[in-house]
């Protein structure tokens, strides 16, 4: 086969394509690619959270994910220039989840008393 399947997926760092890249640039794509996949799965429960505390505090949830937002970009930047440097990154969306779950949580309990 001269190439990828027609529709399939070519390479996701460790197959042909990637055999051809010198150890520099296949540990920058490989950085870049576990950074997103991260971010994907944070995902979902961050928008979750988000969803649930804006109900309820619609003001810090937008502030909350703002600077989620930011986080995530700096954690990829940083991540994908050197592993030590996600840490910043890390330690801004780790307190922003925290206060996004205890927003929905005080939401849910605010939804819930007004029953």
């Amino acid at each position: 086969m001269k190439g990828p399947a027609k529709g399939g997926y070519p390479d996701c760092g460790s197959g042909r394509y990637s055999q051809r890249l010198e150890y520099k640039d296949w540990m920058e794509f490989n950085l870049a690619q576990r950074s997103h996949k991260n971010t994907l799965e944070f995902l979902t429960p961050t928008l979750c959270m988000l969803l649930v505390a804006g109900i309820t505090f619609p003001w810090t949830a937008v502030t909350l994910g703002c600077i989620y937002f930011v986080a995530r970009i700096i954690f990829a930047i940083g991540y994908s220039t050197s592993p030590e440097l996600r840490v910043p990154g890390v330690v801004l969306s780790t307190f922003c989840v925290t206060g996004l779950l205890i927003t929905s949580f005080m939401s849910i309990a605010r939804m819930k008393s007004s029953i």
